[in-house]
This record gives C-alpha cells, sequence and structure tokens, in this order.
C-alpha cells in the first residue's frame, strides 16, 4: 500500500496516495477502499500513469466539514480538486471517479474544462436539482441529532454490498470496506450529514435543458459505466448524458456478477429469423451464418425472460483517409482514419434507450441486457449509424432463459427514402464546420423515426448521405437511389465481393402503407455544376416522375406517397411539384403528395455538423410530418 501523504489546499488538510511518475497525470477523488482501486493500479505497467487519489473531504484522513452554512459537497469537493491540482503544479489531467468520486470530475468539467484531458465515470452522473434558496441541500428529513455518533443507527445507513459471491477474497474486502465506512461515519458531526448530496448539477443550470446544452459544450473525451442497477445513477439518466456529449462512450452492465456462462444457450442466424420480428430490410449471407441488419434503423426485436442476453456480431467499419499534422514538421501526412459503427438497445418501446453501443472491432460480443433476476421483455436492436460507410451483422445471441417471436402489433408502416437529412448526418453534434463521424449521427433521434414513434408506427429506412435520384457525371457513389431501390441492400452486398444475383426486396412479404420520400437537395449540387443546368434540371424532373412509378409499380396502389424536401435547400423543389403533377395527370393516381420542410436556420440550435440538421432540427422536422400526415394524407 502506497504510504498516505498529506498537503494543505483551500484551508483544509486533503490526504492523498501517489501512484507511478511522469507526466501524464492521472487524478482520482475517493471516498474509502482506496487499495487496489482501478486508478492506482493505473500507475503500474502497462498504463503507467501519474497516479494521485485523493481522499475526499469528510473520508479517510482528510479533513472532515463542520460548516453549518447551506453548501452542498459537490463545490467543496471539486474546488478541492482543482485546487489539489494547481498547487501540485498540474496543468491537465485524466480524471476517473467512483461513485461520489465523479462528483469533483463533473464539477470540474463545467468550471476549468481546459484542466480534463478525459473523464472516465464510473457509477456517478450529473442531474439537475432545483434548489431552494437557504435551504440545505441534503437528508434533512433525518434527526441527526440522535443518528451522529450512534453506532447502531449508523450501522442501518453504512456501506453494505449485497450481490452473492462465494470468493474468499472478496468477502474479507466486502468486511474491511464496510468497517471502514462505519468508523468514517462515526467521526461525522451533524452538520457533515446534512451537508450530504449526490444529486447536483455541479454547475448553475437553472433547467434541465440549460444542463445538457452545457454538457454539449465539453470537448474532451468522456465514458461512462453505469451497473445498471444503481437507484442513484440510473441507467437512462446515463444515457442522457452520453447523448448530450459529443462522443461520449456508455457502457450498462446489468447483473454481471451473476452471469453463468456454461447455462447459456446459443441461436445462430437462421434461428434468430424464426424468433425475432425484423425491422427495416436486412437479408442472411449465402452461408446463412449472419443476418445483416445495414440500413439506418435497421434490426430485430425478440421477446426474452431470462437474466442475460448477449450478442455475437460482425461489424465493418468506414476506412478514409485524413489529413494530420505530420509531428515536427509544417506539412501534413494523410492515415486511414477507421469510424466504427453504432447500436442502440430499446426495451419494451420506450422512447429512451437501454443502452447505446459502440461496435469497435470487426467480432464482437456484447452484452444487451443482463440483470441480477429472471425478467421478461421485449427486446430491439437497431442501427444508429447509415450504410455504406459501415456495416453489422449478427452471427448469434446467446442467453440463459427464452427467446421468442413477440407478438406482432397491426399497425401501419412508412418507408423513408432520402439522403444524409433522412439519416441524421451529424444530428449529435453542434458545430458546423465539424466533419462527418458516426459518433455524432443518431437514426433514432432523426425526423423519421421520431414521427413514426409518435404515430406508433413501424419505420424502415433507405437512405445514405451524398445520394441522389440519379447517377450523374463526377458523382463519387456507383448507385443512384433509383437503382439501388429495387434490391435488399446492394451496397453491403457489393462489399462482401457479391457481383450478381443481388436480393431483391420482397415488397409483397413487406407491404408499405406510407412513404416518404426525400431526395433532390444533393442533385441540385451536380444540376447547378452541369454545363447546361436547365438541360439536367429537365432530366431531373424526368427521373423523378419516372421513379413515380417505380415505387408504385413496387409498392402497389394502396401506398400513400409524400415527395418531400428540406429543411437545407430547396433548389429542385418547383421540378418535383411539376413531377408529380405530371405523373398524377398521367396516372390519375391521386395517392402522391407534395410538402416542403421549414429551412433550417445556418447557426445556432439548428446546425449538426457539416450544417446538417441538428436532433433539435429534426425534432421541428418530425412534428411538421406528423402534422401533414394527420391532415393530408391519413384517411
Amino acid at each position: 500500500m502506497a504510504e498516505i501523504k498529506t498537503i494543505q489546499v483551500n484551508g483544509t488538510t486533503l490526504a492523498y496516495q501517489e501512484f507511478g511518475q511522469g507526466d501524464k497525470y492521472l487524478l482520482s477523488m475517493q471516498n474509502f477502499f482506496l487499495t487496489d482501486c482501478h486508478a492506482s493500479l493505473l500507475g503500474q505497467p502497462p498504463y503507467d500513469y501519474h497516479v494521485f487519489l485523493v481522499y475526499m473531504r469528510g473520508y479517510g484522513q482528510s479533513e472532515h466539514i463542520f460548516d453549518p452554512e447551506p453548501k452542498d459537497y459537490v463545490s467543496i469537493w471539486g474546488q478541492d480538486l482543482i485546487a489539489f491540482a494547481e498547487k501540485m503544479g498540474i496543468e491537465k489531467f485524466y480524471y476517473t471517479g467512483v461513485s461520489h468520486g465523479n462528483w469533483a470530475g463533473w464539477y470540474t468539467a463545467f468550471h476549468r474544462p481546459e484542466m480534463i484531458r478525459a473523464f472516465v465515470c464510473c457509477d456517478g452522473i450529473v442531474q439537475f436539482v432545483k434548489r431552494k434558496e437557504g435551504v440545505i441541500p441534503g437528508p434533512a428529513e433525518k434527526d441527526w441529532d440522535q443518528i451522529a455518533g450512534n453506532e447502531e443507527e449508523l450501522k442501518k445507513i453504512a456501506w453494505k454490498e449485497t450481490w452473492p459471491t462465494q470468493n474468499p477474497s472478496r468477502l474479507a474486502k466486502r468486511k474491511a470496506n464496510e468497517k471502514e465506512h462505519l468508523e468514517i461515519l462515526m467521526g461525522r458531526k451533524k452538520e457533515e450529514f446534512q451537508l450530504q448530496n449526490t444529486s447536483m448539477t455541479c454547475c448553475d443550470a437553472e433547467s434541465e435543458e440549460e444542463l445538457y446544452a452545457k454538457l454539449s459544450k465539453l470537448s474532451f473525451p468522456v465514458m461512462i459505466w453505469n451497473g445498471g442497477l444503481d437507484p442513484a445513477a440510473k441507467a437512462e439518466d446515463c444515457l442522457r448524458v452520453a447523448q448530450a456529449i459529443l462522443g461520449a462512450v456508455l457502457h450498462i452492465r446489468n447483473g454481471h456478477y451473476k452471469k453463468m456462462r456454461e447455462k447459456l444457450k446459443k441461436f445462430g442466424a437462421e434461428e434468430i429469423l424464426e424468433r425475432a420480428e425484423l425491422y427495416g430490410r436486412t437479408f442472411v449471407d449465402e452461408n446463412k451464418e449472419k443476418l445483416y441488419f445495414n440500413w439506418s434503423l435497421s434490426g430485430f426485436e425478440v421477446d426474452f425472460c431470462g437474466t442475460c442476453l448477449e450478442a455475437e456480431l460482425e461489424c465493418l467499419p468506414d476506412s478514409r483517409p485524413e489529413d494530420v499534422p505530420a509531428e515536427g514538421i509544417m506539412e501534413k501526412k494523410t492515415v486511414m482514419v477507421e469510424d466504427w459503427p453504432w447500436i442502440q438497445v430499446v426495451l419494451d418501446g420506450e422512447e429512451t434507450p437501454y443502452q447505446k453501443l459502440l461496435l469497435d472491432r470487426k467480432s464482437k460480443r456484447v452484452v444487451l441486457f443482463s440483470s441480477d433476476k429472471v425478467e421478461h421483455h421485449r427486446i430491439r436492436v437497431v442501427k444508429l449509424t447509415e450504410n455504406f460507410r459501415t456495416a453489422v451483422a449478427v452471427h448469434s445471441l446467446i442467453c440463459d432463459g427464452e427467446l421468442s417471436k413477440p407478438e406482432l402489433r397491426n399497425r401501419p408502416t412508412i418507408e423513408f427514402i432520402g439522403d444524409s437529412i433522412t439519416c441524421g448526418f451529424g444530428n449529435l453534434a453542434t458545430d458546423g464546420n465539424r466533419l462527418f463521424f458516426t459518433a455524432d449521427e443518431d437514426a433514432w433521434l432523426t425526423h423519421g423515426a421520431i414521427a413514426a414513434r409518435k404515430l406508433d408506427w413501424k419505420p424502415s429506412f433507405v437512405s445514405i448521405s451524398g445520394f441522389t435520384l440519379t447517377k450523374y457525371e463526377g458523382c463519387p457513389f456507383p448507385h443512384g437511389m433509383e437503382d439501388l431501390y429495387p434490391y435488399t441492400d446492394l451496397i453491403t452486398q457489393e462489399k462482401l465481393g457479391v457481383t450478381e444475383n443481388f436480393k431483391s426486396w420482397d415488397f409483397a412479404k413487406h407491404p408499405t402503407d406510407y412513404l416518404v420520400l426525400n431526395i433532390g437537395t444533393n442533385d441540385a449540387t451536380f444540376v447547378m455544376l452541369s454545363e447546361e443546368p436547365e438541360k439536367t434540371e429537365q432530366l431531373f424532373e424526368e427521373k423523378y416522375r419516372n421513379f413515380l412509378k417505380l415505387l408504385r409499380q413496387l409498392n402497389g396502389s394502396e401506398t400513400k406517397i409524400v415527395c418531400a424536401l428540406g429543411s437545407i435547400d430547396y433548389y429542385l423543389y418547383d421540378r418535383i411539384c411539376s413531377a408529380v403533377e405530371k405523373y398524377r395527370k398521367e396516372t390519375q393516381d391521386l395517392k402522391v403528395y407534395t410538402m416542403k420542410y421549414t429551412k433550417m436556420l445556418s447557426m445556432g440550435l439548428d446546425v449538426g455538423s457539416c450544417f446538417h440538421p441538428s436532433k433539435s432540427r429534426q425534432e421541428k422536422m418530425a412534428e411538421e410530418l406528423v402534422k401533414f400526415l394527420k391532415k393530408q394524407v391519413i384517411e
């Protein structure tokens, strides 16, 4: 065990331990059981961080707090962390905390973000709680005059681990931890108990919206680990925070102490097909070993009863060249950057997802759901990132319980055909100058997905960023939407080396009640750049009218088609309206409509990466679409 040292900061004495050396600093504030914690291990090879573990005020050999003023621990701990780093001459550091220890990190993130290189938050999350002026924030309802110093009463609130274990060393450590925490509580006065609060915002936000806006401005990497059963750091709160922070990674592990891998059952791709309701255009490879779900929001849903459900996945990243500064010289060098897909797990049709997962390896086994007790859920897995750039397939589902097909609900279906606007390109970003990264794209938060949930319809997406209706000279893509649409997933099959016998989509088996076509934004660029813009416009109009005929032929006479445009550019909207009018006159098909989304602003909350619609703008587009459908289309 490292020597416990002390330091004077902020007019108080803090105890700390030091591990490792060098200038790769990692700080962590701890409450108790410091020995062998994850942060101390990072001071050893192969990690070799210079680690400082600091006992928070009120714990260990750090000074206690006897201030009756209506303050809170959070600001005290945060100010102590900042003062400690400054006293040690540490300008920037990595931070990690467990439970209470995270609050100092969040406080620093809001008040001195330039000091943090990266933040790993374990079982502790930032929340908004409205403070009342002059009220002590804490469990003031207890009679602390009677409880403080009373060993029997304090035993009732002292730390206790309850999950099952037969490990002798774990049981011994558990007993030592409980003893240590009781000793800490015995050293407190009533004023210190009154100060306790684990639900502060760590900043001066006046609302939840303001809190999440402040989180969205954090620019350093954030990783959040959540045990899932923590009543204070709830999984849904962790997810909201992770979604607010650009590029944040969230890991939720429910009941991972109890998994019995030898009892797990394995279901291959064909068995999954028998037991799953599919979303979007999916297909099984020729060897019937992998179920690909590669379009935005495509995936599968199973009825599960048990404690643990895992998935074996195969993933293909988006590999692209990127210019970066060359070390020691002014020139840049080009490197290949890999950008990986993201998936999401939804329980029982809830609006708030259960967890969001980055698939950062070509083969990855992930926990979709786990619990310490047998539970029954509808578990839906969907892809958040778009086709063309990344690919995902499931080899097998592994569980300790039963998988079955969910009870099918009779609800309308809606398909969205489009480009980056439909995909949700950059909708999680807040910087219009930021380039594309999969971490910034979330199909669950697109206008199509939101509208489908508002209407309780089943969605499907056929959309790719940069896509045009037809192929133009100089277009970087091998196909236009008119070529792509009849097939299940021509793009992925080509990635897999298929050159013929592409799988056609079975439109009869998957009827679409409503179809929203939002394409033409990228076509406008090629029209304007052409040598004969007027002629190219006429060509687009003709191609659009022919595409409507194709949509009607493939989908049948009952599908209602909305021809939309927006919310970035409307250069070809008049041509779209003309094409629809001519099509209706020619075919007498009146189940085709036109609509234009309100143009987004080029600044503020409307803007995601590359000046695409943000999450906020996507929500507004969803409201417009639902209103239009209810007023003009739904009978």
